[in-house]
């Protein structure tokens, strides 16, 4: 299974650009040929990216899920509040 750790600040002012940030690996696939997809929600709303992975921050509770896949297509997915893999994001807060 690959491992995945986000690397984003967990907190930050209204009005900062926030990039979503990471680190992926996998001891069969070559980290280039792993797939990454990244969601941000905001109540439980989508929050939309932009082509550096990056949104501004409003005031909230964000959700940031980062899914690794490797070439076999097994998932993983980070929880970066506690460094476990469960169920699954990063909550961070703003404001």
């Amino acid at each position: 299974k690959p491992t995945v750790n986000i690397t984003t600040p967990a907190t930050a002012v209204e009005g900062d650009k926030i990039t979503v940030t990471y680190t992926a690996s996998d001891n069969v696939t070559a980290t280039e040929k792993l797939t990454v997809s990244i969601d941000v929600t905001l109540a439980g709303k989508p929050v939309e990216l932009d082509a550096d992975n990056a949104f501004v921050a409003s005031e909230g509770s964000y959700i940031v899920t980062v899914t690794v896949t490797d070439e076999e297509g097994k998932n993983r997915f980070r929880d970066a509040d506690d460094h476990r893999c469960k169920k699954f994001g990063r909550r961070i807060r703003f404001g």
